[in-house]
Order: C-alpha cells, then structure tokens, then sequence
C-alpha cells in the first residue's frame, strides 16, 4: 500500500510538471506568432508588455498546478518520516 501511494504521487507530481511545461510553452508560442506575423507592427516594447501579460496569465493558470505538487511533495516527505519512525 505505500508502495502503491509513492508511486501515485509521484505521478501526479509528474503529469502537473507537463501540464505546467504546457502552459508555458504555449505562451511563448503566442508571443512567437505575433512577432512572425506582424514584424512591422508589432514593436519592442510591445513584445516587452506582452511577454508580462502571458507571465502573469502563467501566473494565474499555473499556481493550481504548482500547489499539488508542493502538496504532494509535502505528502510524500511526511508519507517518508512516518515510515521510518514505524522501523
């Protein structure tokens, strides 16, 4: 049975790490299209302020993500003490 609890949230560990990756990759493909497609429109400063945007939309989308896996990481470490004070 701990076996099989590690092993589950290690896994979601490793699923919310990709869906994080995801995200962010995603917005730096966002800002990667605007500039191939609008080079003459779309300025310096305007990638600068975008680029804040998508940091915050990452922000935003991305803080459920990170606190499972601080949870589970919390729940893994604990999961570990109990097993050594049992020994």
């Amino acid at each position: 049975m701990n076996r099989r609890y590690d092993i589950i949230a290690k896994s979601i560990i490793t699923i919310a790490v990709l869906i994080f990756s995801a995200i962010s990759y995603h917005s730096i493909e966002e800002i990667h299209y605007l500039k191939t497609f609008l080079p003459q429109t779309y300025t310096v400063e305007q990638a600068f302020y975008a680029s804040g945007i998508e940091l915050i939309k990452i922000i935003i989308i991305a803080m459920p993500v990170i606190l499972v896996i601080v949870l589970c990481v919390i729940s893994i470490s604990r999961h570990g003490q109990i097993k050594e004070d049992n020994k």
